[in-house]
């Protein structure tokens, strides 16, 4: 947590591998890590770890997760081409 507020983002995602092990600690940790992977522009990396945030049970990154897919329709909702995509 503390590199997270120092905005150590790419620190936290090197950090958090014991925590994510750990059933008391892998809530936090994967919110924590989710939110690094978005603030280092890694969507993708963002998009699985907000899912794994949710299922985790921290409810309030569904959020992040549907304006991520929002604002990356075509790469992230199974439409391959452009031209196909509504």
């Amino acid at each position: 947590r503390g590199f997270y507020k120092l905005r150590q983002y790419h620190q936290v995602i090197e950090c958090l591998t014991p925590a994510l092990r750990n059933d008391r600690t892998k809530k936090e940790a994967q919110h924590l890590l989710a939110f690094s992977f978005l603030h280092t522009g890694q969507v993708e990396a963002a998009l699985g770890a907000f899912f794994k945030s949710v299922v985790l049970g921290n409810d309030t990154d569904w959020q992040c997760l549907v304006e991520l897919l929002l604002d990356n329709p075509v790469r992230y909702v199974g439409c391959q081409h452009t031209s196909h995509c509504g």
